[in-house]
């Protein structure tokens, strides 16, 4: 299968339109169930999630990552059945034991508030996990359009779902898990009936360097995606401790809400360019710095001027998005913004980390800034404002991003095409955040989202204008060599 500049665009296209639906759910969801649950009823949801989070890292992320590295070998020698059988049996037993965890946790939970998440949630990280593992097999092969209909249907579904049961049939904020879960079991009997995967797998026929193979590759990805969760995340147990839970939802709303359009792009780009990234270093690891590099212009092009029109106008995005109760906390969206940025960034430096087989650099570059982000979070949150937590993250995500740029030996930042491409892109910016700082004191106070609507709008049409001709939109090839 080859992927150059046009299977790139065509399935950018089809990712893009596939974003629209939950983005779209997205700034929905956010304006209007900030205005019925509470505070501390966001807070007791995020601590539940968070927990099913660390789960899924710690039991399905080796399984997730496997596929991902092992697929095309296991095609390729023409033994698809028997990858198919190992992956059925890893998740079974992965989910057994994720369901003994939450049959005990639920029993020894007092808070009957609690107990509906704790069900719900459990539902809902099955159903999505093993709909996430289907799915990346169509991913890998490129079949982008039918990824993207059915993550576009579910997640419509689940919002209609979610309305229902709200505002219906008065469910509490269990029903984040309820309404997604139920349609992710309506479409698991749909996948699962298309797909090779079983749910009953034959133990026969997998081999024991199977289990090794993937438990040894897997490791590195649970390790990591653990330790990034707690990075992402130790801070609301601490601002819980410190400063309650009120403060732990308004902070993760905000939170969310500096993530949710730099995530959605990053997934957008990492969907499309896994691929092309995973099939051509598997073929000629010798030209990883080039794929790398190359995939990096399309990803600094999108993601470098949304993080910095989302911190120009965070203020209007906050008081728009976020009920009242949950807007005080807003000037920490260009911290997430930028902090996940740079998450992304990690990636072009990770994945080739991950095909030399320098798995302990992963392991350590992530423990290292986890480390450095709960030790700054342990000594400031309870000394300062909630709030600051969000600094120690964007100070952590860059700790991440050097460590992993030196140590997987990048240039990606360096060759002189990316040089030129990053100073005109920055220097664009640049002038368009001065041009911003002068000119708002000047423009009146009446109508601000129109006025930054407007100011959005001449800006991003100025930079694509300004920035036309080192787009990677117009590259006919993505082979070049940029050493």
């Amino acid at each position: 299968m080859q992927y150059g500049t046009d299977r790139i665009r065509k399935d950018l296209l089809w990712y893009v339109a596939g974003a629209f639906m939950p983005m779209a759910v997205l700034l929905l969801r956010s304006p209007v169930f900030t205005r019925v649950f509470s505070p501390e009823e966001y807070g007791q949801y995020t601590l539940v999630y968070l927990i099913f989070l660390y789960l899924s890292a710690l039991k399905l992320e080796w399984i997730r990552t496997s596929i991902w590295r092992y697929y095309l070998k296991y095609k390729k020698r023409g033994i698809i059945k028997r990858f198919h059988h190992a992956v059925s049996a890893f998740f079974i037993i992965s989910a057994a034991s994720i369901l003994l965890v939450t049959a005990i946790w639920f029993l020894l939970t007092p808070n009957n508030n609690i107990k509906p998440l704790i069900l719900f949630g459990a539902a809902n990280l099955l159903t999505q996990e093993l709909i996430t593992i289907l799915m990346i097999t169509h991913r890998i092969e490129g079949r982008s359009g039918f990824y993207n209909i059915v993550n576009s249907t579910r997640t419509a579904g689940g919002f209609i779902l979610l309305l229902i049961l709200t505002f219906g049939l008065d469910f509490g904020i269990s029903a984040f898990f309820l309404a997604p879960a139920v349609v992710n079991a309506a479409f698991l009997v749909f996948l699962l009936y298309r797909s090779s995967f079983t749910l009953f797998p034959d133990f026969s026929v997998i081999a024991r360097n199977d289990l090794k193979r993937f438990v040894n590759y897997g490791f590195a990805g649970t390790l990591t995606m653990l330790a990034t969760f707690l990075l992402i995340s130790s801070d609301r147990w601490i601002i819980n401790h410190f400063h309650g839970l009120d403060k732990t939802g308004i902070y993760n709303q905000t939170y969310m809400l500096g993530q949710m359009s730099i995530m959605a792009i990053i997934t957008v780009l990492n969907a499309a360019f896994n691929p092309y990234l995973i099939n051509n270093i598997e073929k000629n690891k010798k030209s990883t710095d080039t794929y790398v590099s190359n995939t990096f212009r399309w990803y600094f092009y999108i993601i470098f001027p949304m993080a910095v029109y989302i911190s120009l106008y965070a203020q209007e995005i906050a008081t728009l998005l976020l009920g009242p109760d949950f807007r005080e906390a807003w000037h920490i969206i260009p911290l997430i913004a930028f902090g996940f940025m740079l998450d992304g960034l990690c990636h072009f430096s990770s994945i080739k980390l991950k095909f030399f087989n320098r798995l302990r650099l992963l392991y350590l570059g992530v423990f290292i800034a986890t480390m450095v982000n709960l030790s700054l979070n342990l000594y400031l949150i309870p000394r300062m404002a909630y709030t600051i937590a969000a600094y120690t993250t964007l100070f952590s995500y860059l700790v991440l991003f050097v460590f992993y740029y030196l140590s997987a030996s990048s240039n990606y930042l360096h060759t002189p095409k990316n040089r030129k491409f990053l100073l005109v892109i920055a220097g664009i910016m640049v002038a368009q955040v001065l041009i911003h700082i002068i000119v708002k004191p000047y423009l009146p106070a009446y109508h601000p989202f129109i006025l930054a609507g407007a100011e959005f709008v001449v800006f991003a049409l100025l930079y694509f204008a300004l920035t036309y001709p080192l787009s990677p939109f117009k590259e006919k090839t993505l082979e070049n060599d940029v050493r």
